[in-house]
C-alpha cells in the first residue's frame, strides 16, 4: 500500500484512544462501595455489625448476598475477636455458624423461677427443706429500681419479677438446702475443639438478697468429659445481726479463663443455709444466674462485632 492510501485509512478510520484507567475514572464519578477491590470490600463487610449484615447488607443485591455469605468475612470477625486461627487443627470449621456460638448468651435455663423449678436438680441435705419460686415481693423491686435510678444502672432487668426462695419447716436446726443445674457445652452448640483450642472465657453473674444469719454459697465447676473437676470457683457469704433493707442485693460474678483443655460440662450449684434464729422468718432470695460464654480475649461484655 503506498503512503497515500495509507495516510488516506488513516484518515477516514478515527482515531482510538486509550481506554481510561480505572483511577480516572474513579476522579469522574464518586466513589462507592461497588468501585471498591473484593478483598478491600470484604474486609469492610466483616467490620459491619453482625445484625446488619443479615437483615440490611444481604437484601442490597445478589452480588452482596454472594459476598456477605463467603466463609472469609465470618472467619474474619473471629479474628477481630482475638482468635488465633492459624493454630487450629483439622478440619476448618463453619466460620458462620462458630461466629454466632459465641455470642453472650446465657447457658443456664429457667434462671429466675418463671418455669417453677423445671432444668433444677434439688439437692436438700434435709427433706424439711426445699427451694420455691415466689414472686419478688412488689415494695422491694419498686425501691429497688428507685435506688439504683439515680445512678442509671439497675442490676436487675426489668424482666426480672421471680426469684427462687429457700423454705424451712423446723425450728432449731441448722439445715443446707441446695439447687444445681449442669451445662453440658456440645448441646449448646459449642464444639470441643472450642473449649480445647479457643478456651473462650465463661462468665458466672448471680444476684441474691441475703438477710440476718444466714449464709449463701455459689460454686461453679468446669467438669471434664468423665465429670472431674478442672477448675472451680466457690464463694460463701455469711450476714448476721443485720437488718434487710432492698439496699441488700446483691451481685456475685467470676470470669474463668486460662482453664485446662477438655472441659465438656459446667456445674452450677446454689448452696443456702439458715441458722435456727432466723428459721421459718427471713428467706434469702436468689435471683437471676447468668454463666455466660464470652469470646476469648475480651472484659465484661462482649461488644457488638
Amino acid at each position: 500500500m503506498s503512503p497515500l492510501v495509507t495516510a488516506a485509512c488513516c484518515c477516514c478510520c478515527p482515531r482510538r484512544s486509550p481506554p481510561p484507567s480505572r483511577a480516572s475514572s474513579l476522579q469522574r464519578k464518586e466513589l462507592t462501595l461497588q468501585d471498591l477491590p473484593e478483598d478491600l470490600f470484604l474486609d469492610v463487610l466483616s467490620r459491619v455489625p453482625k445484625r446488619d449484615l443479615i437483615h440490611s447488607c444481604r437484601l442490597v443485591c445478589k452480588r452482596w448476598r454472594y459476598l456477605v455469605d463467603l466463609p472469609v468475612v465470618w472467619k474474619r470477625k473471629c479474628e477481630q475477636l482475638g482468635f488465633r486461627l492459624e493454630q487450629l487443627e483439622g478440619s476448618l470449621p463453619d466460620w458462620r455458624a462458630f461466629f454466632f456460638s459465641l455470642g453472650a448468651r446465657n447457658l443456664l435455663r429457667n434462671v429466675c423461677g418463671r418455669a417453677g423449678l423445671r432444668y433444677w436438680e434439688l439437692r436438700p441435705a434435709d427433706w424439711m427443706a426445699d427451694w420455691m419460686p415466689e414472686d419478688i415481693p412488689t415494695g422491694f423491686k419498686r425501691h429497688f429500681s428507685k435506688i439504683f435510678r439515680k445512678k442509671r444502672k439497675s442490676p436487675l432487668p426489668d424482666t426480672v419479677w421471680t426469684c427462687f426462695v429457700p423454705t424451712w419447716h423446723q425450728d432449731g436446726l441448722r439445715f443446707f438446702v441446695k439447687k444445681a443445674q449442669r451445662v453440658t457445652l456440645k448441646d449448646k452448640g459449642i464444639p470441643n475443639w472450642v473449649m480445647d483450642e479457643m478456651k473462650p472465657q465463661i462468665m458466672v453473674k448471680d444476684w441474691y438478697f441475703n438477710v440476718d444469719n444466714s449464709h449463701y454459697q455459689l460454686t461453679v465447676k468446669l467438669l471434664s468429659a468423665d465429670c472431674q473437676v478442672l477448675q472451680d470457683y466457690c464463694k460463701m457469704f455469711e450476714v448476721r445481726e443485720r437488718v434487710p433493707t432492698v439496699e441488700e442485693w446483691r451481685e456475685v460474678s467470676y470470669i474463668f479463663e486460662n482453664y485446662p483443655s477438655g472441659v465438656r460440662y459446667v456445674d452450677f450449684e446454689h448452696r443456702m443455709q439458715q441458722l435456727p434464729r432466723s428459721l421459718g422468718d427471713s428467706p434469702c432470695w436468689t435471683s437471676r444466674a447468668d454463666p455466660q460464654l464470652w469470646a476469648a480475649l475480651h472484659f465484661g461484655e462482649m461488644p457488638e462485632v
